[in-house]
């Protein structure tokens, strides 16, 4: 980020606000992703108070044309909107549980019974 930049807020102007996913990954690939970044939009929207002008959203990164909500700037939109798309996405990459991963993996013996077996033959090596 580039240093010495200064934000001017509090004089009602629009905002072109854009920003990349960690590393530029393409976390809003999937439809799934991007309604999840949509409706916190919305939901941030409602409780902030400011209008969406024009957003657009590609694999790896947003474009958005806000105004100044009332109570908060820009920058706090962003960072709440950011927050909770990432905790969402997160939330729906978790683990499967330990015996969906024994079925998964074509192991349809229980977890216990697979340790009991697999583990002195893993140590051995």
């Amino acid at each position: 980020m580039p240093t010495g930049l200064k934000r001017i807020y509090g004089r009602g102007h629009l905002h072109f606000l854009t920003f990349s996913c960690y590393k530029r990954l393409p976390f809003l690939k999937s439809s799934r992703a991007r309604e999840i970044f949509l409706e916190e939009l919305g939901r941030l929207r409602s409780e902030l108070g400011f209008r969406v002008i024009g957003y657009v959203v590609m694999p790896e990164h947003v474009h958005l044309l806000v105004n100044e909500p009332v109570g908060a700037t820009p920058s706090i939109v962003l960072h709440r909107l950011k927050l909770r798309v990432a905790k969402r996405l997160r939330k729906r990459r978790r683990r499967a549980p330990t015996s969906q991963l024994f079925a998964i993996r074509g192991l349809q013996r229980s977890p216990a019974i697979f340790l009991a077996t697999a583990l002195p033959r893993l140590q051995r090596v």
